[in-house]
């Protein structure tokens, strides 16, 4: 019987492509022979094979030749029908050092193998392919048990473990998010509303408190004592949204302290499953105390003209999370978490370590007018949000890669945008993984432009506030200079007319004294009143307050006592010398206020030494110190830690706005220096300013034209005088007349500029900058092509002069009105000489 097995014919029962070519395969050179004299473990193995659905294959003998059924020929793919009836290791030359072991031990060892999303890198279609397996080697015996071959099933899952990474990476980078997200944010599951979930930000706003995993009636028992237990209720039992904004709420952070009052906006956003079932309710809450505070301020001071909460951008965004139970899917909570984005009222993106972005929200596309087809895909600094601010685009880039190698950007920035110009506080952070190397970058920013705009009215608005207080006591100093003035050129009318000259000297010298008086006085109030910042110049802080003592009493009043104890060999300091008259001023009125009845104020100078031990906030050094101290009601602890504050003020609705002692601080710190406050209820404050010392020489004022009694000719040039007033313009060019210069007048801009574009020489132009017709910058903008290398001397009388005649150039300079002639002559020497 033996015998005539091994030569019967072998009879397949199988049909289709792989049967036949069993049928047709002539194996007398290979080991396997004719199928006449296969054995009875390959004749059924292979009957089972080529009848199974199921993608299976046969190595047989030593040299492992490869049979296999037509559901097993997908996975040669180019290799079929090359494949059949070759040796293993031919076929698999390209992962024959992971498999072939895997064989070898099935045949040596008689035991079968199974593995799971094994990863085998394939050659397929010229190149290798990183592809993935379930399958199982079982060894095939004959009748003795010994292993004559390996049956092998299996298939490919290379698409659904490819797909599962990137689930899990995408779910780790939205976690990520979640986690470092600036807006606090939690997760509640349950009836109970438990805290699932809680993020960083979350747990710094309530005090970092414990609360994982506990209901929020133990975990914020304030929060459902205050009502908002019904919000979380309607939320999770009957599916309602609830969005709140600037609402005031009790906090207790600290357990040892009172409830604390927080404004916040927020959100309460039911989470729903596949089937639309409330399975956790999501919160996002953000503080915006300080901003409803400074909204509070600037009601009071405009009379309640508008509220800036309107337009102040609120956080209302629906991020969520993993929750353990209750996601049923990857997928489904990396919508969710997209959902959020895009529903927040911020411009918020996400970029990848290499720049190009990934998400942009629906409030920052509209800012640009885009569809988020025009920018993902995009490098971050090539759209359109940068592209139309010079140097925006390299700034930005420059500092995504500072972001990419994990250091967090901020920075105040001005975009334009099409609906214009806009002030941003811009940010980019880095999204880290479990190892803590980036994995993409956060980029958001709030728009500050309305909160700034009205910062600038308020402080506008306190800066007039104290010149009010002032124009009492200028005027009577004006009466006082013009009386001066007008009385003596009447005096020295009355003089020529009676022949007598031997007393028009004194006269005169009373006059030019009383103008140049009121022109200090003039330079004072508006500097104190204009907008930008002044140059910083050595300051004698002793002479500097000698002269405003006048002022300083007319604007105190008589119930008030000014002592100033002015410091013997006072070293000098360099600040802004109009600064600091502010904040003398501005120290001098709040101490003034804080005496209803009465009192004193000691203004006092002296040299300090500053030491490490000392509670300065400055360097050790050597510095000028300013004290103000009065004997009015004093300050609690609690008013003056907040006493810098913006918008902090402890005067009743209408009478402050609570920016003085913050813009003096911040004068005080750019100026090297520091601001301490030491004060008692009942008994008084004493503010004391220190400021660095200066060690070079101080500036020496230059002598007028009554002292010097002449002026010194500069040559033979020729000067274009643009004035519109006829009795400057005259004192002027008789001034150039007497140094030797051609002189071209013209009455108006007009006039000037016909003088530009002819072709007389004009060696340098003196011009008003506010002349009718056309003011003096732009006739020089205009005249500029045809006078390219024009030197220009702009002389005004404006407050905002400083303001509009930044940038002149080198080849122009400004001087204010009014001014001494040997002023303007030394000027004019400077200019024609450099």
């Amino acid at each position: 019987m033996a015998a005539e097995s091994k030569t019967s014919t072998f009879v397949l029962s199988a049909h289709g492509e792989m049967a036949a070519r069993v049928r047709a395969l002539d194996a007398a050179g290979t080991p396997l022979g004719p199928s006449s004299t296969w054995p009875p473990a390959l004749r059924v193995a292979l009957d089972i094979c080529l009848n199974s659905t199921f993608p299976t294959a046969i190595y047989w003998g030593q040299d492992l030749i490869l049979l296999y059924n037509d559901a097993w020929r997908a996975i040669p793919a180019e290799k079929h029908p090359w494949a059949f009836g070759r040796p293993a290791r031919e076929v698999w030359s390209d992962i024959w050092h992971i498999v072939g072991p895997q064989l070898a031990s099935v045949m040596q060892r008689g035991e079968g193998v199974a593995l799971y999303d094994q990863m085998l890198p394939m050659l397929r279609g010229g190149a290798v392919c990183e592809t993935y397996w379930d399958y199982s080697f079982t060894p095939i015996r004959d009748e003795h048990g010994a292993v004559l071959g390996v049956l092998n099933q299996g298939h490919e899952t290379t698409g659904r473990v490819l797909s599962q990474r990137n689930r899990e990476t995408e779910l780790a980078r939205f976690q990520a998010l979640f986690e470092q997200a600036p807006i606090p944010t939690a997760l509640l599951q349950g009836p109970e509303h438990v805290y699932a979930m809680a993020n960083e930000a979350y747990l710094r706003l309530i005090g970092r408190r414990d609360i994982l995993h506990k209901p929020v009636v133990e975990a914020l028992p304030e929060i459902i004592e205050q009502g908002f237990g019904d919000v979380l209720d309607r939320a999770y039992r009957k599916g309602e949204s609830y969005v709140a904004r600037a609402t005031p709420i009790m906090l207790r952070r600290d357990p040892m302290q009172p409830e604390e009052e927080r404004v916040l906006d927020f959100v309460v956003q039911p989470l729903k499953d596949a089937a639309g079932g409330v399975i956790g309710v999501f919160v996002q809450a953000m503080d915006v105390t300080e901003r409803a505070r400074a909204e509070a301020a600037l009601r009071a001071s405009e009379h309640n003209l508008r509220k800036l909460n309107e337009h102040l951008e609120t956080l209302v965004a629906d991020r969520t999370s993993e929750l353990s139970d209750a996601i049923k899917t990857l997928q489904a909570l990396v919508n969710r978490m997209r959902t959020t984005l895009q529903t927040s009222f911020i411009f918020q993106g996400y970029v990848d370590p290499t720049g190009k972005l990934l998400e942009a929200n629906a409030e920052s596309l509209a800012a640009i007018e885009a569809q988020a087809e025009d920018v993902i895909g995009r490098y971050f600094w090539d759209t359109p949000w940068f592209t139309a601010t010079p140097g925006m685009p390299a700034a930005v880039r420059q500092a995504l890669m500072r972001v990419v190698r994990g250091e967090a950007f901020r920075s105040r920035v001005d975009i334009v945008l099409p609906g214009g110009v806009r002030t941003f506080d811009f940010s980019m952070r880095p999204v880290k993984d479990e190892q803590g190397e980036v994995i993409g970058i956060v980029a958001e920013a709030v728009d500050l432009t309305r909160l700034m705009q009205a910062e600038e009215r308020l402080r506008q608005s306190q800066k007039m506030e104290a010149i009010g207080q002032l124009t009492g006591g200028i005027a009577h100093d004006f009466n006082n200079l013009l009386t001066g003035i007008i009385g003596s050129l009447d005096m020295m009318q009355r003089r020529v007319a009676q022949g007598h000259y031997d007393r028009l000297e004194t006269y005169a010298k009373a006059a030019l004294a009383s103008a140049n008086r009121a022109a200090a006085l003039t330079h004072r109030l508006l500097a104190f009143a204009r907008r930008q910042p002044l140059d910083p110049k050595p300051v004698d802080a002793n002479a500097l307050i000698g002269e405003m003592q006048d002022m300083l009493r007319r604007t105190l009043g008589e119930r008030i006592r000014l002592n100033v104890l002015a410091a013997g060999a006072l070293w000098l300091t360099r600040c802004d010398p109009n600064q600091l008259d502010s904040a003398i001023l501005n120290l001098a009125i709040n101490a003034r206020d804080a005496m209803p009845n009465g009192g004193t104020i000691t203004i006092e100078t002296s040299n300090v030494e500053v030491r490490e031990s000392d509670e300065v906030q400055v360097s050790p050094g050597e510095y000028v110190c300013i004290r103000v101290q009065d004997t009015g009601s004093g300050m609690s602890a609690d008013v003056i830690a907040k006493a810098f504050d913006p918008f902090f003020t402890t005067k009743p609705l209408g009478q402050g706005t609570g920016l003085g002692l913050s813009m003096t601080y911040g004068f005080v710190r750019q100026s090297g220096g520091d601001i301490t406050i030491k004060s008692t209820v009942g008994e008084g404050t004493d503010i004391r300013l220190y400021l660095p010392r200066f060690t070079g020489e101080p500036v020496r004022a230059e002598p007028s034209g009554a002292e010097t009694g002449r002026y010194r000719t500069l040559g033979h040039r020729t000067v274009l005088v643009v004035e519109d007033d006829e009795v400057v313009r005259r004192l002027i060019v008789e001034m150039l007349a007497e140094l030797g210069f051609a002189v071209i007048e013209a009455r108006d801009g007009e006039a000037g500029m016909e003088a530009l574009l002819s072709d007389r020489r004009i060696d340098l132009l003196i011009t008003d900058v506010g002349l009718p017709k056309l003011n003096g910058r732009r006739m020089v903008e205009l005249a500029k092509e045809h006078r390219p290398r024009l030197r220009t001397l702009y002389i005004t009388g404006y407050a905002q002069a400083d303001a509009t005649m930044e940038d002149l150039g080198p080849r122009a300079a400004l001087v204010t009105k009014p001014f001494p002639m040997e002023v303007l002559a030394q000027r004019i020497q400077e200019m024609m000489s450099s």
